[in-house]
């Protein structure tokens, strides 16, 4: 099915909820850029909110998609608040339990639809070298954004989980590819490229050196990423009618 028989496809519901969280996304940004914080902050939580709506009209079958999407939403309520110590990390937490969700929707959906389910070896190597990581770059992190011991483990377990879901929907690009239908998981690529820089740049200058304007950049990316993820899954199920449920 070709782009436009795609988006002329999907659920008119779900594109009024997509038109939402892109407008609200967009007022987000520019508050962020003109630093009303006030505003920016009461808005902020919306944007998730109405892209998990449209994902949960799209894809009803998929729960772990629009549970990711919603984790993203409780995330970001959780990092309003200035008080880092309490829910800095349960907001990360929550954005680390997103990501998890978008890896389970590849391995338990989209590549046993495929019929190219993962052996048991693939995940017990995978997730080991996830921990693996987390313990080579621990200090590094611990010391480039002056962490104390607990807080710089948790922060180095979940880049990691950020930079290894890369290699997750690359493997879904090149399975979606390579089994000859259309596929936009590639834009779940692009997506988690801007997520690790905005996840970056947020424990830089919440943790180190505050950067004027800097939720503009930081919302800016995050928004974008988490819109391409969505997109990635929801693109190529409607692609596909014949080949995935919704």
């Amino acid at each position: 099915m070709n782009f436009i028989d795609t988006i002329a496809s999907i659920p008119l519901t779900t594109k009024v909820f997509l038109i939402c969280f892109a407008f609200f996304s967009l007022v987000e940004i520019i508050l962020a850029l003109f630093e009303k914080n006030f505003l920016r902050k009461l808005i902020k939580p919306l944007c998730l909110m109405f892209l998990g709506i449209a994902v949960t009209i799209a894809l009803p079958s998929h729960r772990f998609l629009y549970f990711a999407t919603y984790l993203g939403m409780a995330g970001d309520i959780l990092l309003i608040s200035k008080r880092k110590k309490f829910l800095f990390p349960l907001g990360t937490f929550s954005f680390m339990l997103g990501h998890i969700f978008y890896y389970v929707e590849i391995n338990t959906v989209l590549l046993p639809t495929l019929g190219l389910s993962m052996k048991w070896w693939f995940h017990v190597l995978y997730w080991s070298l996830v921990v693996a990581f987390t313990f080579i770059f621990f200090k590094p992190i611990k010391k480039a954004f002056q962490l104390k011991f607990f807080t710089g483990l948790g922060c180095s377990l979940y880049y990691m989980v950020l930079i290894s879901s890369s290699v997750m929907y690359t493997i879904a690009t090149i399975a979606t590819f390579g089994a000859g239908i259309t596929t936009y998981m590639w834009l779940a690529i692009i997506g988690i490229v801007f997520f690790i820089f905005s996840d970056i740049f947020l424990g830089y200058t919440t943790y180190v050196k505050e950067i004027k304007r800097r939720d503009f950049y930081i919302m800016l990316t995050y928004l974008v990423a988490e819109c391409l993820i969505v997109l990635a899954f929801v693109l190529t199920y409607y692609s596909n009618p014949t080949v995935f449920t919704f």
